[in-house]
């Protein structure tokens, strides 16, 4: 097992933000609103869309609050 690998394993256990509803204010306007699914060995954020996946790499995000 690879140092990345442990990075981006001990990543997805600790982090908040996999398997939320988010919406990301994006650098230079705009936004992404979907579902994170993961995050890349690079740090990125892949988003689950309407649009399909989308990879985020910067970007202000927000978790989103149930409506359920």
């Amino acid at each position: 097992v690879t140092a990345e690998a442990d990075w981006v394993a001990d990543y997805r256990s600790a982090s908040a933000t996999i398997g939320r509803d988010v919406r990301v204010e994006l650098v230079g306007g705009g936004e992404v609103v979907g579902t994170c699914t993961d995050v890349s060995v690079d740090g990125a954020l892949l988003l689950a869309c309407a649009e399909g996946t989308v990879t985020v790499t910067v970007g202000d995000v927000h978790h989103l609050r149930s409506t359920g």
